[in-house]
């Protein structure tokens, strides 16, 4: 199962891990859920203003973590929030999405 945490601080997306793999097929491949979560986590990081948040990428696994506010990292992220969220509607049984809000 695809593991997705979202912590919120006064609002606003402080980290956004991402870890496990959806095995979705019997084989692990042509799994096309971990696949649509790595394009839009891999196409979003590369959107993302590097200088104020930091990225962790591994097999299975992403971090971001804010480290400064930016309206335009907030604004991607968001899109990123919800796209999983759309993934998720129709794929609940391989992806879990938890929000913390602080």
């Amino acid at each position: 199962m695809i593991k997705i945490k979202i912590n919120k601080t006064k609002g606003h997306i402080t980290k956004f891990i991402i870890s496990g793999h959806a095995n979705s097929t019997n084989d692990g491949k042509n799994d096309l859920i971990c696949a649509g979560v790595s394009a839009i986590s891999i196409g979003i990081l590369n959107s993302l203003d590097t200088s104020k948040i930091d990225i962790e990428v591994k097999d299975g696994f992403i971090s971001i973590v804010v480290n400064e506010f930016s309206n335009d990292n907030e604004f991607t992220l968001n899109i990123l929030k919800k796209s999983l969220e759309t993934i998720k509607e129709d794929n609940g049984k391989y992806i879990s999405i938890i929000e913390e809000v602080k």
